[in-house]
This record gives structure tokens, sequence and C-alpha cells, in this order.
């Protein structure tokens, strides 16, 4: 039996753990100068990252997407403005899915062995 929480289960919840830890970072904006969107995007991606390897792969993405959502609303723009900067937020989003996509991966790995087709009696 597959270990990892459930998507129905896992979204809402990798959304209040982005949200939470976007809470976190926008508070803590003053005190970190003027590295703060890079120190941003790396505790999210970190963040993501740990989610990750206790959610199954969809989950994942979906709460990468969701924290370059809120990263570039809330902590980038201010009050939840969505605008696109050009490559820099296409290096944040592909950071963030790139982080939960290889934790996926090595935790399906590490499951399943290299063959990636999960046994025949488990499904998602």
């Amino acid at each position: 039996m597959d270990s990892r929480l459930a998507s129905d289960l896992a979204c809402p919840l990798g959304f209040a753990v982005v949200t939470a830890t976007c809470v976190v970072l926008s508070v803590a904006a003053p005190s970190l100068g003027t590295a703060r969107v890079l120190t941003d995007v790396a505790v999210l991606t970190v963040v993501v990252a740990i989610f990750a390897w206790f959610v199954r792969p969809i989950a994942a993405l979906v709460t990468a997407a969701l924290g370059w959502l809120l990263l570039n609303g809330f902590l980038v723009d201010h009050f939840g403005a969505l605008r696109w900067h050009g490559e820099v937020d296409a290096v944040r989003l592909v950071t963030l899915i790139a982080a939960a996509a290889i934790v996926t991966l090595v935790r399906s790995t590490r499951r399943y062995g290299w063959s990636l087709q999960p046994p025949a009696d488990q499904y998602y």
C-alpha cells in the first residue's frame, strides 16, 4: 500500500503549507534586506521539496504551482497582483516544479526501484 498522502487531501494541505510559508516570509521581509526575493524562492523551494516527499506526484506539482502563484502575487508583487516579470518568473516556476519533480522521482525510485511502474495491485 502506498503510504503517501492521497491527492484529494494533499492538495488543500499543500495550499495551506505554502500559504503559511508565504505569511511567515512576508512578516520576515523587513529583516531579510536586499536578498529577500532570493531567500523567498529558496525557502519556498525547500518547503515544496519536503512536502513532495510525503505526497503523490500530482499533489506535489500542484503545490509547486500554487507556491509560485503565492510567491509571485504576495511576495514579489504585493496585494495579490499577478504579473509576468519575464525570464526571472520562468526561473522561479521551473525551480519550484523541478524541486517537486526531483523529490517525487527519488521517492518513486526508492519505492519501486528503477521501474517506475507501480505493482499491479497499487493504483493512484
